[in-house]
């Protein structure tokens, strides 16, 4: 399945790139999809589920980050290493969007951090 380029995820306060790439699943179709029957995900890339209240990782061949982030972009909640057949529902109320990335490479994400998208520049 094909995901549309968002642009990079940065911390908000310090203006870190935490993903280069970050592509966005835009419709139903494509977030209950996901990453399933992907052979792998670069560790700078990253997918955002908007409007995503929680995950499944059906189907799917390796270990995955999960960043669950409020409507302003704040981690809420982050569980790491989810292994495939497996479904995770955020305890908090205030998730509204959530990032899949690679597992273990983004320890230094936690609960609390502010970050924001930063769409491509496509000037040439």
């Amino acid at each position: 399945m094909k995901f549309s380029p968002l642009g990079r995820w940065e911390d908000a306060a310090t203006g870190d790139v935490l993903l280069d790439q970050l592509l966005v699943a835009n419709t139903f179709w494509q977030r209950l999809r996901g990453l399933q029957f992907a052979p792998t995900l670069n560790p700078d890339c990253g997918l955002l589920l908007r409007n995503c209240r929680s995950v499944h990782t059906m189907w799917m061949r390796f270990s995955i980050d999960l960043f669950f982030l409020s409507e302003d972009l704040e981690v809420v909640e982050v569980r790491r290493g989810v292994k495939p057949w497996r479904m995770v529902i955020p305890k908090s109320k205030q998730v509204a969007h959530v990032i899949e990335v690679t597992a273990g490479h983004h320890s230094h994400l936690t609960v609390g951090n502010k970050t924001r998208f930063q769409s491509f520049d496509i000037q040439k």
